[in-house]
């Protein structure tokens, strides 16, 4: 495992070294999680390998610990996704796909709660999300899940 000191996102890179910036004047909505058909290609892939598990979330172990979880979203997550999971993280901006709304409700999410569990492990290719399955361990891993999970906007339904 790689130490977590002085590790941050591909986003804390330098603006020229991103290689694909969105076009001057695009606003951020249309860059939202980026190009459709790619969001929906790595969606439909997830859906394939996952099967059924897909709208399962992983099972997590009783002993996480949710202030672990906050810490490494602060250290990890947070410039890119924002405090509040929403996706407008300080650099988010500059970022070539912005960030995924980590807080959506579950009835809005484009993602099931277990695909985006598996983009945090394996990244997303051609974003700047790395595979944090390749640097944290898995207890690092579903205490990061478990503090996520906390800021989930509540579904329009449980209103």
């Amino acid at each position: 495992m790689v130490p977590l000191w002085g590790l941050c996102c591909l986003a804390c890179e330098p603006t020229d070294k991103l290689e694909h910036m969105p076009p001057p004047g695009e606003s951020r909505s249309t860059q939202l999680g980026g190009d459709p058909g790619r969001r929906n290609s790595l969606r439909q892939a997830l859906r394939t390998e996952l099967g059924p598990q897909y709208d399962q979330p992983e099972v997590l172990d009783g002993t996480v610990r949710w202030d672990r979880g906050a810490q490494l979203y602060e250290l990890l997550c947070q410039s890119c996704h924002g405090i509040d999971g929403s996706g407008g993280g300080r650099v988010s901006d500059q970022l070539s796909v912005s960030p995924g709304d980590l807080a959506a409700p579950l009835d809005e999410a484009f993602f099931s709660v277990r695909a985006q569990q598996e983009i945090v492990r394996r990244g997303s290719a051609d974003t700047p999300m790395i595979a944090w399955g390749e640097t944290l361990e898995e207890p690092d891993l579903q205490a990061l899940f478990k503090y996520v999970a906390s800021l989930r906007r509540v579904d329009r339904g449980q209103r």
